[in-house]
């Protein structure tokens, strides 16, 4: 929770353009989940948690009043949304452009091989020699290429996610969310990937739930995209979108009246497994090869310092040469 905190912060002061404000933001602890079963989350322990939050706008709220049933306590937080998609690429070309980063995109690496202190990178045609390499493939490609294992025990598996997309009929001027804690529960974000900041117009959202739209958890990644691959438009109508909507609905009746299913897609995700919830990134080097697993964006400051730190050695080694 400190580390999410700190990110976003950081998010905020660094990039502003990306950062976009809700109207509300709402977390609450649902009665019981998609299995029956009560929410991992007491009103007393949720209590603790929304009081840490001091340096954010953190308000207890009545449910009725915002349309939403079932829910034991739930409070109005001050968490903006991130802009994704084209806005999102946009800027970071803005972004690179100022920096004088030369970018080659549509280049499909083939090779990637530590040699002589230096890592080789090429695709069928050509290669080139780096002091260091960045593998920020989600942590699915090239892995099986380190000749030493990670320098901690640990163990991936790699989850094919769905997100089910909406329009909202009635926006407000800002975007809001909704989130339903802990357990198998629904989530509602607003996708903002256009390139204006604030238009509600057309804004979407995406629905997710964590018993019907993570598929499963899979040694490589290689099987979580075949799993990916066999979901079509008739396994979403008739085997995930019902049941996630009605999870929706029993929070948040007004729902169906509010929101238009327009499409959905999917992506597979790598995480740690660990006895305990876990969200941060993991960033280690082999032979010059930096490795990310990644987490939540927030920790994206996180990877940049150890990744720092790491250039930093390379431009101390060549000082002294």
């Amino acid at each position: 929770r400190e580390g999410c905190r700190r990110g976003a912060s950081l998010f905020k002061t660094q990039y502003p353009d990306l950062v976009v404000p809700h109207e509300y933001s709402i977390y609450g602890v649902g009665t019981k989940d998609a299995d029956g079963e009560p929410s991992r989350t007491n009103e007393e322990h949720f209590d603790r948690i929304c009081e840490e939050l001091s340096d954010m706008h953190c308000e207890k709220i009545n449910p009725d009043t915002y349309g939403y049933k079932e829910l034991i306590t739930a409070y109005n937080i001050d968490e903006p949304s991130i802009a994704v998609g084209e806005r999102l690429r946009s800027q970071f070309n803005e972004y690179l452009k100022a920096a004088n980063i030369e970018v080659h995109c549509n280049f499909e690496v083939t090779q990637l091989e530590p040699k002589d202190s230096k890592v080789i990178v090429g695709n069928n045609t050509s290669s080139d020699e780096f002091d260091k390499v960045i593998n920020a493939t989600g942590y699915q490609v090239f892995k099986k290429n380190e000749n030493k294992k990670p320098p901690f025990d640990m163990e991936v598996v790699y989850q094919p996610c769905l997100a089910l997309i909406y329009e909202d009929k009635k926006p407000d001027e800002h975007p809001f969310s909704f989130i339903v804690m802990d357990g198998w529960f629904p989530c509602l974000m607003p996708y903002i990937e256009d390139n204006q900041k604030s238009t509600p117009h057309s804004r979407k959202y995406i629905l997710t739930h964590g018993k019907w739209t993570i598929m499963g958890s899979y040694n490589t990644p290689i099987t979580a995209k075949e799993v990916l691959a066999q979901i079509d438009n008739s396994i979403i109508e008739e085997q995930i979108k019902p049941f996630a909507e009605k999870e929706m609905l029993r929070f948040w009746p007004e729902f169906e009246k509010r929101f238009n299913y327009v499409g959905w897609q999917g992506e597979v995700i790598a995480k740690l497994k660990t006895k305990r919830e876990f969200r941060s990134a993991v960033t280690y080097e082999n032979d010059n090869i930096i490795y990310i697993i990644p987490g939540k964006v927030s920790n994206v400051f996180d990877t940049e310092n150890k990744i720092y730190q790491s250039f930093l050695n390379v431009k101390h080694i060549w000082e002294k040469k």
